[in-house]
């Protein structure tokens, strides 16, 4: 159950299910600092960059944590804390960054939102376009349903809602590079699996970057706001993390295919 449900919060994070580097064999470079800086040569050598910072629900971090803390909330753009206030949740907060093997003018909004590449890209799950323009993911087996709104976004940028994730990435990770798009996902409505509740929501900006020949560099932040987390009797947190990220090294070297229909 857990590992399924794990693997959908993977697919919900790793941006707008956008294609990535043909190299099966990823070498992923743990950070420990959600700043770190993007290494654009070692990405483009086949690895990928990420952290992933956990808070468990009821934990009152301190110190440093308690100062990440606060700036990872500040990704809740939706406000979802405050609106449930009654509510407690695990919070997920995680940065990848990695090079996809497609020239950056193979990205645009037409082309991250048209729902036959969408399909290509999530070949496992069922994707449906719904009546307002969002989409929703069906799921088989133990992995929740869910709806994503999708929007894109150009320079110059004046969406207030950029306003901090833009602000990080010019700051910390590319510094002075403006990104060629950025893309805001909104995940909700998850449904329960055995009855259990799963993810609340989650936030997904990236960023979209010409490097290389004929690649593009794309940034991740996301929020999840978690329901529930494996059992401690099956490894707990510890094995959630380790599997999103062998789910990352898979996802990225599985979704390569979708380029190449086009």
């Amino acid at each position: 159950m857990f590992k399924n449900i794990i693997l959908a919060f993977l697919v919900l994070s790793l941006c707008s299910f956008s294609i990535s580097v043909g190299d099966s064999d990823l070498r992923p470079i743990k950070e420990n600092s959600f700043d770190f800086r993007i290494d654009t040569e070692k990405l483009l050598n086949g690895s990928y960059q990420y952290f992933i910072s956990y808070k468990p629900k009821g934990e009152l971090p301190s110190g440093t944590k308690k100062d990440d803390f606060s700036r990872f909330l500040k990704y809740d753009i939706y406000n979802v804390l405050n609106k449930n206030k009654d509510e407690d949740y695990h919070v997920i907060m995680s940065k990848t960054a990695y090079v996809v093997d497609a020239p950056s003018d193979f990205f645009s909004s037409n082309r991250v939102k048209d729902l036959s590449f969408i399909r290509k890209t999530l070949p496992e799950y069922e994707v449906s376009l719904k009546e307002d323009g969002n989409y929703k993911i069906g799921s088989s087996g133990m992995a929740p349903d869910f709806e994503y709104s999708l929007r894109t976004f150009y320079p110059e940028y004046k969406e207030p809602l950029l306003k901090y994730f833009l602000k990080n990435v010019t700051t910390h990770d590319y510094p002075g590079k403006t990104p060629m798009m950025v893309t805001l996902q909104h995940n909700y409505n998850f449904s329960t699996v055995l009855w259990q509740k799963t993810n609340k929501m989650s936030v997904v900006f990236c960023a979209y970057y010409p490097i290389g020949e004929n690649k593009t560099l794309i940034i991740n932040h996301t929020l999840n706001l978690v329901h529930n987390v494996p059992p401690k009797l099956i490894g707990g947190s510890d094995m959630m993390i380790d599997m999103i990220v062998e789910g990352i090294s898979e996802y990225i070297a599985a979704t390569n295919s979708a380029v190449k229909d086009y």
